[in-house]
């Protein structure tokens, strides 16, 4: 019986160098320092508006059906700036107030009553931004809508309010344009 001898083949070297080439890169790209480390935001810049802030555009959004605890931190929640497309944005959650959520239930005799639901509340947020006034677009009957960074914001349409901890999805329920009195 004849043995098979293993002869060096060209193509077998390079594949195996090539498999050894990015294995390498794998483990040196993660194991990098600082690889992993997210980009450094400076409290001050996400917290809150300076001085010289002046808002033209102020809107409130409605998130409904969140958990009472969740509500709760998002209400202590120091960091407001709006943020989206990764950038943040001169628009800022100014005010956050807790609603009871209602559910309907029926009544001894057959009527629905209304009760709080002690799992759900509402989460209504005010914010204030200023946007480019060529974005502002005003409408037949007073109604418009503008652009908030890359997301539109439009009386009754969702709006997803994003800051660097928390996003939710909302609906618009107030629009107003400031500074045009």
């Amino acid at each position: 019986m004849e043995q098979k001898r293993y002869h060096f083949n060209i193509i077998d070297a390079l594949v195996l160098v090539l498999v050894l080439a990015l294995a390498a890169f794998v483990v040196l790209r993660v194991l990098r320092p600082g690889s992993r480390d997210p980009a450094p935001v400076e409290a001050e810049a996400i917290s809150g508006p300076d001085a010289s802030f002046v808002p033209n555009l102020r809107f409130e959004c409605t998130a409904y059906g969140l958990e009472p605890a969740l509500a709760e931190r998002i209400t202590r929640e120091p960091a407001n700036r709006i943020y989206n497309s990764y950038k943040l944005y001169d628009a800022y959650i100014v005010d956050a107030a807790i609603e009871p959520a209602l559910t309907v239930l029926a009544g001894p005799d057959g009527q629905a009553l209304s009760a709080e639901d002690p799992t759900k509340v509402h989460l209504r947020l005010t914010v204030e931004a200023y946007v480019d006034p060529q974005t502002l677009n005003a409408q037949i009957g007073g109604n418009f809508n503008a652009l908030v960074g890359t997301q539109e914001v439009r009386l009754g349409k969702p709006y997803t309010l994003k800051t660097m901890t928390v996003e939710l999805p909302t609906t618009v329920t107030q629009l107003e344009i400031l500074g045009d009195d």
